[in-house]
């Protein structure tokens, strides 16, 4: 499928409320919308790609996209790479994609809960023990849910407005060029991981308006302190806010709050972890590692002479840093590497009676979430 262009312009004294990335998660998409005030028919609402996948209600997620979509002309939807992957499983099968639709869905049902075709398949009644039973099965679950998959089909690649152009993973081309993306495979657009470091890379000009995309979770931007709220690079004029829904266990679901009229920028967010209120107050530490996706090889040293129960002491392959991680945050590739979830020792800023999201508690401290921001906090809390 080649790239697609929808161009619309906001009426004056509007919010244009921009999500991404809600992968399967719709009831946080309600929740993100009643904190945001959304107002049907007054503000814009922009969702950004990614619907579906790793998350335990994709079927729940198109749908309820449908149903804004339908309630408002000002809401648009946009395709993501996920979107677009799901459905040309679905809608242009060959035998290198179902078999990629038999072993994804199984194994993402299996370790998110849920998975577009997998949902479909049991509210349907349609089941298959084997991939020779899939095509019988995607037959009928194409014909079931043919509005939801004509939906996704006719969702767009980008989004031109005069003051912000929108897109899942970033734009290959200079903004005055975006016409000749219709001649480019929609994966240009959608899958492109690392957006901000290939512009680095790259040298490229700086966008004469701001780029807004998800797809790429603005944690992995970010090498020193953990962090899922929007990123504004000011540099480059992208803003990055995919918050990591579905894929951090300490992630969320962003919203951008923008009034074009003044060029105002805020955001709210909301995730599932539980909270508690802190005690104790504790200084940030001075320096500090966050250690993501793509760059987590790390050293097991099981030899140190200092024994911390529960802890087990890593050192980063890349940067040769140490630090004591919980000792059950590890796995292995096929090759027998080893591997540490996203981690950190940052030391939180926090003051006696902050609320904390509570993402990982230890006998003597917690890994915490405040404001978006993510580190350890070595005091009391209740």
């Amino acid at each position: 499928m080649n790239a697609t262009i929808r161009r619309t312009e906001f009426a004056p004294g509007s919010r244009v409320i921009v999500v991404s990335d809600i992968h399967g998660h719709a009831d946080w998409l309600c929740r993100l919308l009643a904190k945001t005030g959304y107002r049907p028919g007054e503000d814009y609402l922009i969702i950004v790609g990614d619907l579906i996948e790793k998350g335990r209600d994709s079927l729940g997620v198109v749908r309820e996209a449908m149903r804004l979509a339908a309630e408002s002309h000002r809401v648009t939807v946009m395709m993501g790479n996920n979107d677009l992957w799901r459905l040309e499983q679905l809608r242009e099968p060959t035998l290198k994609r179902d078999e990629i639709l038999f072993g994804s869905t199984a194994y993402f049902a299996n370790r998110w809960g849920g998975s577009l075709f997998y949902e479909m398949c049991r509210e349907a009644g349609v089941t298959y023990t084997s991939l020779a039973d899939l095509p019988a099965a995607r037959e009928q679950i194409a014909r079931r849910f043919a509005a939801e998959l004509d939906f996704l089909a006719g969702l767009p690649t980008v989004l031109a407005a005069p003051q912000y152009t929108f897109v899942h993973g970033g734009l290959p081309c200079p903004e005055d060029e975006l016409d000749t993306l219709t001649t480019r495979n929609a994966y240009d657009c959608l899958k492109y991981d690392d957006f901000r470091g290939d512009l680095a890379a790259r040298q490229a000009p700086r966008f004469s308006r701001p780029v807004i995309v998800g797809h790429w979770p603005v944690a992995l931007y970010r090498r020193t302190i953990p962090e899922h709220n929007p990123l504004v690079d000011d540099r480059f004029n992208v803003i990055s806010i995919d918050g990591g829904c579905g894929l951090k266990r300490d992630g969320q679901l962003n919203a951008l709050i923008l009034t074009p009229d003044d060029g105002g920028l805020a955001w709210d967010s909301v995730d599932d972890l539980p909270t508690v209120r802190a005690l104790d107050a504790q200084a940030a530490s001075a320096d500090s590692i966050s250690i993501n996706w793509g760059d987590n090889e790390v050293r097991r040293l099981d030899d140190s002479a200092e024994a911390r129960p529960g802890y087990a002491l890593i050192e980063h392959i890349r940067t040769a840093r140490r630090l004591w991680i919980p000792d059950d945050d590890f796995y292995t590739d096929d090759e027998g590497r080893l591997y540490c979830r996203e981690m950190t020792d940052y030391a939180l800023p926090v003051q006696p009676g902050d609320t904390l999201s509570l993402v990982k508690a230890m006998p003597d401290a917690a890994i915490v979430k405040k404001n978006g921001v993510v580190g350890w906090y070595r005091r009391r809390w209740e």
